[in-house]
């Protein structure tokens, strides 16, 4: 099941998220971070570094509120730390879940008093081995998915939350629908392999649901919980569950871890063989349940949170009878952890040199280490490139090189003359055409007042206004230069791009053409007039030897019939 994802449409490339993720179970694809449900232990650390709002958590409210509009009986199991997260209200959360439609609110921690009986027993082992307790989902994913050697090490017994919702379901009948609320979001994923648990909301999701049904803590009556077994109300703070302990013949050390990258070290210092007959008591989260990642945003600071819990957990009442006709002999607390690894393929160095190349990086001095990929060296993300979970671009120094790279060689070899004008109208930037237009040097050039070379009032014009004067033409050197001038305004920088191109010898070479048109004009015309002139010429003598033609055959003909007349 994957509990967290990320919106496409804000994702913003800055990594914070797999900066973050401490077992690398992010990766990037198409600069969008995608959560890779088969190495995530649903920390939640990710949630909390994202800086963009884009996370998403998978909810299952509405399927909560289904079960109570079909008239079904909703029981919830209410992680403690509820009672130090909703300030002096916390009494009143049994009331307004009462008022949503559950029909019975216990606390996780009457199943926690099971475990604990089981995790008591460790203590008192000498076998020259560790153990870690499996209260926490994180943890026990962390090591399923990351560390499966390790696996031998977790004590195989379920969890609070599971073993309260058999006996929740013993209690009130197989057919109720028992629902966890809680800080965390790893029990959502094991919420999906224990059947006894129908749903999970965090606590975060409780508020919304208040806030929707417009439901105020501070108007509503104190109502007792369901159950007064409530010994074990320190679980949520680091320590708490070890303090439960009798500590009478233990054998063994106890010790408290708290923090994903704490519990990751000792991890791997128990694979190493460097721990002996230590009790770890682990939590993935800073603080504990305290801590956890689902509780709001809002939420008041934690040293007040564990003052309301510490002040919950004098309110103590004595225990009852844990067999209730021996009832909790039929609940299994045995569980089997799998081997979930996923291993990250390891290239050879030649590959990893190959990908360390493509990025810019062709030796170790290249190599800045600096984290903005949000892999802390080049190296390791080289190998999530290798894996597809990363993108050689995520280099935000090398893609940085290489836009400059490009924007300077466009600025350079560019035959438009460029000038950056700050609102002092004082030169900062003059590129090499200018610098030959000019005939003034770069170095030189940089702090002096653009009124030297150009008219400084279009640049006085473009700050008034904060717009841009495009396609502007200007005659410079006595007339003897034309250049089409456009100033732009920088909002960002507040500096202006002035950007000159010189038209002079395009302007020569115009002026030079109409010269030659007007010329062909006037030889085209000459030729006319002579034409005219000929043809003029042509048509008098046509006319004249045309007339004698016809005198001279109107005689013959005149003669002919003189001729023939006679005859007759």
């Amino acid at each position: 099941m994957g509990v967290i994802s990320f919106s496409e449409a804000n994702c913003k490339n800055c990594y914070a998220c797999v900066r973050a993720c401490p077992v690398q179970s992010i990766k990037i694809k198409n600069e969008q971070a995608i959560i890779m449900e088969e190495r995530c232990i649903a920390c939640g650390l990710c949630l909390k570094a994202c800086p963009k709002n884009v996370k998403k958590i998978e909810t299952e409210l509405e399927k909560v509120k289904q079960f109570i509009k079909s008239g079904q009986s909703v029981v919830v199991s209410l992680a403690p730390t509820a009672f130090g997260v909703f300030k002096n209200q916390g009494h009143k959360l049994v009331a307004a879940l009462k008022k949503l439609g559950v029909s019975h609110v216990e606390e996780t921690v009457v199943g926690a008093e099971v475990v604990t009986q089981v995790y008591e027993t460790y203590q008192h082992f000498h076998l020259d081995k560790c153990y870690i307790t499996s209260c926490c989902a994180s943890v026990n994913l962390l090591i399923e998915k990351h560390y499966p050697k390790v696996i031998p090490h977790l004590i195989p017994v379920i969890t609070p939350l599971m073993a309260h919702a058999r006996m929740l379901k013993l209690k009130y009948g197989q057919d109720v629908k028992v629902v966890f609320v809680g800080p965390c979001l790893a029990k959502k994923i094991e919420g999906e392999e224990e059947e006894s648990i129908s749903a999970v909301l965090t606590i975060q999701e409780l508020k919304q649901w208040f806030n929707e049904a417009g439901i105020k803590l501070n108007e509503l009556e104190e109502v007792p919980l369901d159950d007064g077994l409530v010994s074990q109300r320190t679980y949520p703070m680091v320590g708490g569950m070890s303090k439960c302990f009798n500590e009478k013949d233990k054998k063994i050390e106890i010790v408290s871890v708290d923090g994903i990258r704490d519990c990751i070290e000792v991890i791997e210092g128990i694979e190493r063989g460097e721990f002996k007959n230590i009790f770890f008591e682990m939590s993935a989260c800073h603080h504990s349940c305290l801590g956890g990642p689902a509780i709001g945003e809002e939420c008041e600071n934690i040293f007040n949170r564990k003052m309301r819990i510490k002040d919950y957990a004098r309110q103590t009442q004595p225990l009852h009878e844990m067999s209730e006709g021996g009832r909790l002999s039929l609940i299994n607390l045995n569980r089997v952890f799998k081997n979930q690894y996923s291993p990250i393929i390891q290239p050879s160095e030649k590959e990893i040199e190959l990908i360390l190349n493509n990025i810019g990086k062709y030796s170790s001095m290249d190599e800045l280490n600096c984290g903005s990929c949000g892999y802390p060296t080049c190296r390791q993300k080289a190998i999530a490139v290798y894996n597809h979970m990363a993108e050689p671009t995520m280099c935000l120094p090398y893609m940085k090189h290489k836009a400059e790279t490009y924007s300077h060689v466009i600025f350079d070899v560019t035959p438009s003359i460029i000038l950056v004008v700050d609102k002092s109208l004082t030169i900062i930037d003059f590129n090499p055409a200018a610098e030959r237009f000019f005939e003034v040097k770069k170095d030189q050039a940089i702090d002096l007042p653009v009124s030297i070379f150009l008219d400084e009032a279009s640049f006085s014009s473009v700050i008034e206004s904060k717009s841009d004067l495009l396609g502007h033409r200007l005659s410079l050197n006595e007339n003897k230069t034309i250049v089409i001038q456009s100033i732009i305004w920088i909002e960002q920088q507040e500096v202006m791009l002035c950007i000159l191109h010189d038209m002079t010898s395009e302007m020569a070479h115009e002026l030079k053409m109409q010269h030659l048109k007007i010329n062909a004009i006037d030889m085209a015309q000459q030729v006319i007039n002579k034409q005219m002139i000929v043809a003029q010429e042509i048509a008098s003598l046509l006319g004249e030897t045309t007339a004698e033609t016809k005198v001279t055959l109107t005689r013959l003909k005149r003669l002919i019939q003189e001729d023939e007349g006679g005859l007759s």
